[in-house]
């Protein structure tokens, strides 16, 4: 009964991250589609290099503190009277050291364009994105917040709808008046300030009681968190190292179309944040109570689901790489088709695994989160240092594949002792017959040549690849009746919601 209400409340969450995850797709891909074509591979490039920047910074303006709020709020869910103190602990340091680092940015731009990237026309897209380094870290630690108040709508709303809703038309405005690469970045900076504004006055302040044990509290979260600064740090850099060292080691264009290829292998992981991004604060909740069994059950259930969705696209991108990237991106950016398949191939992989790092996360373990993440990063540089001046974006992107694997492999063993999981099991098993009809289906429209690159027969064909593959999946009996029932149930409550 237990594990049936844990599974409720993970696919209640998944039920509104899907829908804004659909949404915000949509609305990100509209974003990179536009800046692609309107602009070309090195003017996007520059873009690329610029939000590579705001986002390492500014998760470590973060501190780590958006998963040690979310742990805490999760751990103490019983205790609602240290919420509010752990919410505005956590906000004040963030915002301080955010600023701190946003205003050395804005310094030192004209240092890190020339020098780093030895290209001058970065110092403008730097000085723009430095200014909402400090929006970017309070908008990740509200997440964070939302998260570990298991509120999904509130995530979604923010994240997922409103913030690249609001890029999307002020990128619109911005390139209908000339501005095209300045409008791209003021676009996303503003975006922020309007997310951020709106995150801090959601949260429930009013419902929030005063806690007397202050100085306990903080120190519990200072000493969760402080390892995850590193690790924070450590993982937007394994996601953006490459798109840093390609822009010092080659081209500011190869830079725009290997981030053609890292966007929509980007899919892939968005399948896994669906699950992996409710489990922390459940976990950390169980792991309180020591129900061990259910924790596990959970951790199975999300993997399962993963690879239910992840699968078809994954055999999309690895087959049909060079079509995606015409349609969406454009005839230049088909370079990226192998870095598309590699960085498939590494994301399919790790994602699969399940939520290792989570796990080890809501048992308090962060330092070997940390120790595993320092080891992956390292691996990264050193990859990208050796393949990437001869390979190029083909180096990066092995050298993020590679790296990435390493990782998971290690969280996995180091969780063995405490979830035991196959990932070869007979539920794979079917969902893996189950996509064949689908892939057979593909290749031979492909054979017959009805399968071209011509956006309306590809968008049909690629729908009814997704709905053979969901008949399959039904016929083959992978989703349980609980599941079904579970499923039904939430969608019902869902639709009354709405409705």
């Amino acid at each position: 009964m237990e594990t049936t209400k844990t599974k409720e409340t993970i696919v209640k969450g998944a039920i509104f991250v899907i829908l804004g995850l659909l949404i915000s797709k949509i609305f990100n891909y509209a974003y990179h589609i536009i800046i692609a074509r309107g602009t070309g591979p090195t003017e996007y490039g520059n873009l690329s290099i610029g939000i590579a920047v705001i986002s390492i910074i500014g998760l470590i303006g973060a501190m780590g503190l958006h998963s040690g709020a979310e742990r805490f709020i999760g751990y103490y869910k019983q205790k609602p009277e240290k919420t509010r103190k752990i919410i505005t602990t956590t906000l004040s340091i963030a915002t301080l050291t955010s600023i701190i680092l946003g205003i050395i940015v804005w310094i030192s731009s004209e240092i890190i364009a020339k020098e780093i990237f030895h290209n001058k026309e970065l110092v403008i897209l730097l000085k723009i994105f430095a200014a909402g380094i400090p929006l970017y870290a309070i908008k990740e630690l509200s997440l964070g917040i939302f998260r570990g108040l298991e509120n999904a709508k509130y995530q979604t709303i923010i994240r997922d709808i409103t913030e690249p809703g609001i890029r999307i038309i002020l990128t619109i405005i911005f390139f209908s008046i000339g501005w095209k690469l300045l409008g791209a970045s003021s676009a996303y900076v503003i975006a922020l300030l309007i997310t951020t504004g709106i995150a801090l006055y959601i949260i429930p302040w009013k419902k929030l009681k005063k806690d007397n044990e202050e100085k306990k509290i903080i120190k519990e979260i200072i000493k969760f968190s402080w390892p995850l600064t590193i690790t924070g740090m450590l993982f937007i850099i394994a996601g953006k190292i490459d798109t840093i060292m390609l822009g010092n080691m080659r081209t500011a264009e190869e830079v725009g179309i290997y981030t053609a290829g890292l966007t929509i292998a980007g899919i892939l992981v968005s399948g896994s944040t669906i699950m992996s991004t409710l489990f922390l604060p459940i976990a950390a909740n169980l792991s309180q109570q020591e129900k061990k069994e259910e924790l596990e059950t959970s951790y199975k259930f999300i993997i399962k689901w993963t690879l239910i969705g992840t699968l078809p696209f994954f055999l999309l991108f690895i087959v049909h790489g060079k079509i995606i990237l015409n349609l969406l991106f454009g005839a230049v950016y088909k370079e990226a088709a192998l870095a598309l398949t590699i960085l498939s191939i590494g994301n399919f992989i790790a994602i699969n695994t399940g939520p290792a790092s989570q796990a080890i996360e809501a048992r308090g373990k962060t330092k070997l989160v940390m120790i595993t993440r320092i080891i992956s990063v390292a691996t990264n540089i050193i990859l990208n240092v050796l393949l990437i001046p001869k390979w190029g974006i083909t180096g990066a992107a092995f050298a993020t594949a590679a790296s990435l694997g390493l990782f998971k492999v290690i969280l996995v063993f180091i969780n063995k002792k405490h979830i035991n999981h196959r990932f070869v099991n007979k539920e794979t098993i079917k969902t893996v017959i189950a996509v064949l009809p689908s892939m057979l289906f593909m290749l031979i429209l492909q054979k017959s040549g009805i399968l071209k690159e011509d956006i309306g027969t590809s968008i049909i064909i690629i729908l009814l690849f997704l709905l053979l593959y969901v008949v399959m999946i039904l016929v083959m009996g992978v989703i349980t009746k609980e599941e079904k029932e579970t499923g039904k149930t939430l969608l019902l409550n869902t639709r009354k919601k709405f409705m």
